[in-house]
């Protein structure tokens, strides 16, 4: 909606831009979004005595502004100018559109936080329920100690005790990895006994070429058995004296009463936990008598990352530090190759190239965020948002900018400016939708895999959809809104073509919610978070300011003109010679104004001015009319609209020293206090398990004999106890008690009915 209003208001722009007034040349304009674009037609070249070829020299290089005639040995100079003037009418509206933007879009920002408050408070989730322990103790894995000291706030339904033990479930996940790979070799209706691996390799299907590069049977065999041989060493090593470290604790109390007591009497200052200030609370908060425990609101139980739980902040930073170089390098290769395509096949065959970029950014991007470390999904996912955007930002938008030269901004040749963004623009208007609606990959396996997989198992795995991650939904529309902000002044119509663009990807997104897209994870709202406050404002503060160098820069041709007519041997009819080295025939009348070469690109400047307004430019150069006066405007605009951006980016930064200092402000009541955990039975508990690719369900890596099996949070009717889905019993000797546990500890206490009066009864007396 606002990109539509946003371009109504521009109407009377494209309408002065298709105008005689405006350009009387209207011919060849190649459609209707470029005839209501600033490309200029009416150019003509005139004198310019002190200008040299080397003027037009500079990054990016161009010299078709440049001509020359040598008449007795003397060379006189030419340049091409627009003669398009920009009317102060322009400027009004464009403005109109500024402060329509920067309204929807402040408004937007209080408006999405309202509603994720009330989607919050009228959602049950897990969340409302739950507390997550940073800083346990390393040894405090027995579960009733737990329970005993949090049931001081209310009662303790669930508990789970995280480990760092990745040492053996890393390992156990890589062996059912290879079982599946080894299942997927044999013929239709053979099914693996892991407990007899001899007789899986004897069954197989012959491998052939696929087992040079896959593995062979026996290889894979070996790796197995290996693997098994490390977990048999790690469960020695770790003896009674030899624990594995707790790293994490999530408790789910019965009633969200509970919870916020819990939340409001335990949650200090970051320092007063760092310090381990036992002084900061009241003496029987403190756990174990001298441990100030550092609580946080936990994620969805589906969203926890249960393998990078127990990574340090150092190994988590050096990780981002590396994925943000690999990134930066695909960033740099994609740029270069759009540059190639565009120099060697025009801007049709570029946007299709941007197009293409676009569409495998997320995947590209996705195996580069695999490497890094995230206690969240929601993190993970705003780690990925960030590398997609940057990438699809910098090749759909900046790299076309960078490359084109300024004089041939206004230009209508195939490879100008203007004319290569209208390809990017149509390119992801009807492209990109169509390419996700095919889903090439997901119908590849749905009707060509699929119907030929020998066994129902194998067939499954290929109909589970296909993934998605909410983060390339954001970039797809942080994308269209960056590229009609940082051209809205000079290509107005891009303000209709993004909002058609975003309403077809809104139904086409829909649709594969709907009928393509495999379920994802639940997440927290971390991402809307950061696309408001990061990517919405600084695609804002780019809007301004390129809205105000844009107009600053009119019109485009770095030729100033100067005060006096043209020299005497400039009268006349001239046979100029074009960097081509074409010849044109020109006619100046003596009463012509002389130009000078100048640079109109405030960008470019050193430094580049604070305020590109009349009384920046050159004192000898001088090319704003009159109409460009209301720059000023423009110009403080910008400055206002940079500092609330800057003011959000500060946000951040404020509470995390706030909550150094300060105790974090404690989260708002839910208006459900009636409700207990055991009869929501949507929500689940805080269960460790892991994804395998091809297998139907998840893997277990803890004993979930002692809970309900309702808090794993899925069945397999043919596996009622999952016994086949857990792994701590893949390799015998791994089942343990609690205090020798080699896997995470998780404890269910339901409430019987007595209990839930007594919650009832307390909760009663707290509000009275």
């Amino acid at each position: 909606g606002m990109m539509f209003v946003a371009g109504i208001l521009n109407i009377p722009n494209m309408i002065y831009y298709h105008s005689p007034t405006y350009s009387f040349k209207t011919e060849n304009s190649g459609g209707i979004f470029l005839k209501a674009s600033a490309i200029c037609h009416d150019q003509t070249w005139e004198a310019c005595p002190d200008c040299s070829y080397k003027d037009w020299n500079k990054f990016p290089v161009t010299h078709a502004r440049y001509a020359y005639e040598d008449i007795n040995g003397t060379r006189l100079h030419f340049t091409k100018i627009n003669d398009c003037p920009i009317a102060s009418s322009v400027a009004y509206w464009a403005y109109a559109s500024i402060i329509f933007v920067v309204a929807c879009i402040y408004l937007l920002d209080h408006v999405t936080k309202q509603k994720e408050l009330d989607f919050d408070a009228a959602q049950q989730t897990a969340t409302d329920y739950a507390l997550e322990v940073e800083n346990p103790p390393t040894d405090a894995r027995d579960p009733e100690e737990w329970k005993a000291f949090f049931d001081q706030f209310g009662k303790v339904t669930c508990l789970t005790i995280a480990l760092d033990n990745e040492e053996v479930t890393q390992r156990l996940l890589e062996r059912r990895k290879l079982l599946v790979k080894l299942a997927n070799m044999q013929p239709a209706g053979v099914e693996i006994d892991p407990k007899d691996l001899d007789k899986a390799v004897k069954t197989a299907n012959p491998q052939g070429l696929m087992g040079l590069i896959f593995g062979t049977p026996e290889k894979v065999k070996a790796q197995i058995e290996e693997i098994e041989e490390e977990i048999k060493q790690v469960a020695e090593e770790r003896t009674p004296d030899n624990p594995f470290d707790v790293s994490e604790v999530f408790v789910i109390f019965e009633t969200e009463h509970a919870e916020r007591a819990a939340y409001k009497n335990l949650v200090v200052p970051g320092r007063d936990v760092e310090e381990q200030n036992i002084t900061a609370i009241p003496k029987n908060y403190v756990f174990r008598g001298n441990w100030v425990l550092n609580l946080i609101e936990p994620p969805e139980p589906s969203s926890v990352r249960w393998m990078d739980l127990d990574e340090s902040a150092g190994f988590k930073f050096r990780r981002r530090v590396y994925t943000s170089l690999i990134t930066l390098v695909f960033i740099i290769l994609f740029c270069l190759f759009i540059v190639w395509v565009r120099g060697n096949f025009g801007p049709v065959y570029a946007a299709f190239a941007v197009t293409g970029i676009n569409s495998s950014a997320p995947v590209i991007c996705r195996i580069i965020t695999y490497l890094e470390a995230h206690e969240r999904q929601g993190l993970w996912e705003s780690s990925l948002y960030i590398k997609i955007t940057a990438l699809i930002w910098m090749t759909s938008t900046i790299i076309t900018a960078l490359i084109s030269p300024f004089v041939n901004t206004l230009d209508n040749q195939k490879r100008s400016l203007i004319p290569s963004m209208h390809a990017i623009f149509l390119a992801d208007l009807y492209i990109s939708p169509l390419i996700q609606l095919a889903d090439i990959p997901g119908f590849f396996k749905k009707h060509f895999l699929g119907p030929r997989a020998p066994d129902q198992r194998r067939m499954n795995a290929f109909f589970k959809g296909t993934e998605y991650q909410l983060s390339a939904r954001y970039t797809d529309m942080t994308k269209v809104l960056f590229m009609t902000f940082y051209y809205a002044f000079i290509f107005p119509a891009g303000w209709l073509i993004a909002g058609l663009t975003l309403s077809i990807h809104y139904w086409v997104d829909k649709f594969c919610l709907l009928r393509i897209w495999a379920p994802a994870p639940l997440l927290d709202n971390s991402i809307a978070k950061m696309s408001r406050r990061y990517f919405f404002s600084s695609a804002l503060a780019v809007f301004v300011v390129m809205m105000t160098f844009n107009y600053a820069s009119f019109p485009f041709d770095n030729a100033c003109p100067l005060n006096t007519t043209i020299p005497a041997e400039y009268a006349g009819t001239h046979t100029i010679t074009l960097n081509t080295g074409e010849n044109l025939t020109i006619v100046l009348d003596p009463t012509d104004i002389a130009y000078e070469y100048c640079r109109q690109d405030f960008l470019r400047y050193k430094p580049i001015p604070p305020l590109p307004v009349p009384a920046s430019q050159p004192a000898d150069s001088k090319w704003m009319s009159p109409a460009q006066n209301f720059t000023v405007v423009y110009a403080w605009t910008a400055v206002a609209v940079i500092g609330y951006v800057c003011m959000l980016y500060m946000r951040d930064f404020w509470d995390k020293i706030n909550n150094y200092y300060l105790a974090p402000p404690r989260p708002p009541d839910k208006p459900h206090p009636e409700m207990f955990f055991s009869q929501v039975k949507e929500i689940f508990g805080y269960v460790p398990q892991a994804v395998i690719p091809g297998t139907l369900y998840p893997t277990l890596l803890c004993d979930i004999s002692g809970i309900d099996q309702e808090l794993v949070g899925w069945e397999d009717p043919s596996d009622p106890d999952k016994i086949t889905h857990n792994a701590i019993y893949d390799v015998p000797g791994l089942v343990r008690d609690d205090k020798n546990s080699l896997f995470s500890i998780v404890k269910h206490w339901p409430p019987d009915d007595e209990e839930e009066s007594d919650e009832e009864e307390y909760e009663e007396d707290e509000h009275e």
